[in-house]
């Protein structure tokens, strides 16, 4: 397996968290990283699945643990309105061969 296809960010970001956690001033503050734990998490099983040490969709869970309810449909729909402005702009240029 080889690895660092993200430059090992995840350990960066548990570093932060740590930080974070240690000069906590206010509730909010942990629960920020809490947050960075999860983000740790899902970067680290991305990092492996672009890595070829998992397989592709090991990660989601951990994805979807930091992501809110709806991003991953928002962004699906996205891509989807995007793809189907450019197929209706091809579609526009291209004569009919009838």
């Amino acid at each position: 397996m080889s690895s660092g296809s993200l430059e090992y960010a995840y350990g960066k970001v548990d570093e932060i968290a740590g930080m974070v956690r240690a000069r906590a001033g206010k509730p909010l503050h942990v629960a920020f990283a809490g947050h960075l734990d999860k983000v740790v998490v899902a970067l680290l099983n991305l990092e492996w699945v672009l890595s070829g040490g998992k397989g592709p969709g090991e990660e989601d869970d951990a994805i979807r643990a930091v992501i809110g309810p709806g991003v991953e449909l928002a962004a699906a729909t996205d891509a989807a309105r995007k793809a189907a402005a450019d197929l209706a702009d091809v579609l526009a240029r291209v004569e009919p061969t009838s």
